[in-house]
C-alpha cells in the first residue's frame, strides 16, 4: 500500500469516528425530544379528558365517556385511552390503529422506545373518582428517527466522497515533490545522475533534496 493511501485510509477513518461520534449525539438528542413530546402529548390529553370526564363518570355514562374518546381519537395520534374507577375497574377502553410503520423492525427494537402511557386523576366534589390513561403512538416518531439517520448517512456519504477526492488531490500535489527524489535516487542507482531544479518547499523534503543534489554534486566531482 503506498504512503497516499495509507493517509487516506486513516483520515477516512478519521471521518468515520467522527460521523460515528456525531450521529450518535444527533441520534440521542432527537430520540429525548421525541419522547418529551409524546409524554407531554399524553399527559396534557389525560388532563384535559379527565376535566371532562368528571361528570359523565359520575354519572356512569359510559356511552358519552366512549363519544369523548372517540373525538380524542379522531385528532391526534395516541395508542390507547383508557377510564378507570377509583378502585381501578375498566370503564371505557380505546386503542387506536397505528399507521403502517416505515422504518425497520429492527430499528424500533434497536432504539428501546419507553412507555408513553400518562396517568391523570378524575376529580369530582373534591374526590378522586377514577383515572384516565393515555399511551401516545410513537410510530411517527420512530419513522422520524429512521428518515433523520438515512439522511445523515446519505449527507455522510457524499461527504465522504468528496473528501476523499480532496484528499487524494491535496496528497498527489503534497508528495510531488518526494516523488521527484524518489526518481533522482533511483537515476543515482543506475549512475544516471541529475541535480533537482525545483527545490520542494516543504521544510522536510526540502532538506531531504538539499541532501540528494550534495550527494550527487560530490558523485560527479570524482568523475
Amino acid at each position: 500500500m503506498t504512503l497516499i493511501n495509507k493517509m487516506t485510509a486513516v483520515l477516512l477513518g478519521l471521518l468515520f469516528i467522527l460521523f460515528i461520534g456525531t450521529c450518535l449525539i444527533t441520534f440521542n438528542n432527537a430520540r429525548n425530544f421525541f419522547i418529551e413530546q409524546l409524554n407531554s402529548n399524553a399527559r396534557d390529553t389525560a388532563a384535559s379528558l379527565a376535566l371532562s370526564l368528571s361528570r359523565p363518570l359520575a354519572n356512569d355514562d359510559k356511552a358519552t365517556m366512549e363519544s369523548m374518546i372517540s373525538v380524542v381519537f379522531g385528532h391526534d395520534d395516541f395508542s390507547m385511552i383508557e377510564v378507570r374507577d377509583a378502585q381501578g375497574n375498566l370503564l371505557v377502553s380505546q386503542e387506536g390503529k397505528s399507521a403502517e410503520q416505515a422504518a425497520p423492525v429492527w430499528f424500533v427494537d434497536l432504539i428501546e422506545w419507553p412507555s408513553s402511557v400518562q396517568s391523570v386523576a378524575i376529580m369530582a366534589d373534591g374526590q378522586r373518582s377514577g383515572d384516565v390513561l393515555v399511551t401516545s403512538d410513537s410510530h411517527f416518531a420512530c419513522d422520524a428517527l429512521w428518515r433523520n439517520l438515512t439522511h445523515l448517512l446519505a449527507w455522510y456519504a457524499l461527504f465522504a466522497l468528496l473528501f476523499l477526492l480532496l484528499v487524494v488531490f491535496c496528497l498527489q500535489r503534497l508528495m510531488a515533490p518526494l516523488n521527484r527524489i524518489i526518481v533522482q535516487a533511483e537515476g543515482m542507482a543506475k549512475d544516471d545522475l541529475f541535480v533537482l531544479s525545483d527545490i520542494p518547499n516543504t521544510q522536510e523534503f526540502r532538506k531531504l533534496g538539499l541532501l540528494m543534489n550534495q550527494i550527487v554534486n560530490d558523485r560527479l566531482l570524482r568523475k
